[in-house]
């Protein structure tokens, strides 16, 4: 912003962050799933508003979790020249490194992946990521990690 205001340059400021979604307890999670599931990984999580984190009430902790591995493994990824391909990879070098480092960290901290975690071969494919039981303090956590991974917490509320 300083460097555009000398000149009175026209700017986005990108101050993306670490949106959450908030599950209650009256939900269905197979009712759900579908909306949620694109919520984080619409254009492969790499869009500013992408859901990051999902907090998701202990009653259907595990069939939330469940209903989204389900979604999950039904949306295929590929080249996108291949038009059954609904997700493409991530955008550069440089993210595809971050986003499986922090899912490597993650998962060495002792996160549970239910779903993808693996490099997809060539190119910067990596699969929709799905990760539980992931203490607050883990970089995944922390920071935004602009790719195609989410985590969720149960939680009482």
């Amino acid at each position: 912003m300083e460097s555009a205001a000398a000149s009175l340059k026209l700017l986005t400021l990108e101050l993306g962050g670490n949106d959450a979604g908030i599950v209650l307890p009256d939900a269905d999670p197979k009712a759900i799933a579908e909306r949620l599931f694109w919520g984080a990984f619409i254009n492969s999580g790499q869009t500013c508003g992408a859901l990051k984190r999902l907090y998701v009430h202990d009653s259907i902790y595990a069939a939330t979790c469940d209903a989204l591995v389900d979604m999950a493994n039904s949306v295929k990824m590929g080249d996108g020249m291949d038009t059954t391909n609904v997700l493409g990879p991530i955008q550069n070098e440089r993210q595809f490194k971050r986003v499986v480092e922090l899912v490597e960290e993650a998962r060495a901290s002792g996160a549970t992946i239910l779903t993808g975690g693996q490099p997809l071969g060539r190119g910067y494919f990596y699969p929709v990521t799905l990760v539980a039981d992931i203490e607050e303090g883990t970089r995944l956590v922390d920071e935004e990690q602009f790719g195609p991974c989410c985590r969720s917490f149960a939680t009482q509320m």
